[in-house]
C-alpha cells in the first residue's frame, strides 16, 4: 500500500482533528474506548510522517497544541486508572463484610 503525502501542516492538522480534548463527564471506561479510537487514528496519520528539520511558526504553534491536548489525555488516563483501582479495593472491602 503507497501512502499519499502529506505536508507536515496536513499531518499535524490532521493529528489535531483526531486529538479531541477529553470530556469531565466520561466515566473511565468511556474514555478507553475514545483514547483507544484516537490512538488507532493517530497512528495511522503518523504513517505519513517523514524527516522534517523544522517547523514553521503556524507548524510549532499545532505541535504545541498536540503536546497539550496529549498531557491532558495522560492526566485523565491516569484519573481513570486511579478511579478504576479504587472502585476495585471498595468492592473488595464490601466483599470482605458480606457474610
Amino acid at each position: 500500500m503507497r501512502l499519499t503525502p502529506m505536508s507536515l501542516t496536513e499531518i499535524l492538522a490532521a493529528l489535531l482533528d483526531a486529538t479531541p480534548m477529553p470530556q469531565p463527564t466520561m466515566d473511565p471506561e468511556e474514555l478507553l474506548e475514545v483514547f483507544n479510537r484516537m490512538h488507532e487514528r493517530r497512528a495511522e496519520i503518523l504513517k505519513h510522517l517523514g524527516t522534517t528539520n523544522s517547523l514553521t511558526p503556524a507548524e510549532a504553534a499545532m505541535a504545541l497544541e498536540l503536546e497539550t491536548r496529549d498531557a491532558v489525555w495522560m492526566a485523565c488516563l491516569q484519573c481513570a486508572k486511579q478511579a478504576t483501582a479504587d472502585q476495585r479495593i471498595s468492592a473488595s472491602r464490601m466483599r470482605a463484610y458480606t457474610p
